[in-house]
């Protein structure tokens, strides 16, 4: 089962084989906000950002888990899906 470190730098690995083909995002970490003032992602690419990590990592999220404090950071989001894959 892969730890925090492990769940961020797959995180990492989706967002910048899906999401940065110009390789703007080498220095992103936790505390990256996907949103506003970070990786700018919208909607449709969170959409497609959370079917990657479900399919890589074999996991689907639930109903409830789609709110906005899961979806603040990388962090955020790590901890959320290590509820799932820790």
């Amino acid at each position: 089962m892969p730890g925090q470190h492990e769940i961020i730098s797959t995180i990492k690995d989706v967002i910048r084989s899906e999401f940065d083909p110009a390789g703007a995002f080498q220095d992103i970490g936790p505390s990256t906000p996907l949103f506003k003032g970070g990786l700018e992602l919208d909607s449709f690419a969170i959409v497609e950002l959370i079917s990657h990590l479900e399919s890589r990592l074999s996991f689907e999220f639930a109903e409830g888990d789609f709110r906005e404090e899961h979806f603040k950071t990388l962090g955020s989001l790590g901890d959320l899906i290590g509820r799932y894959v820790s």
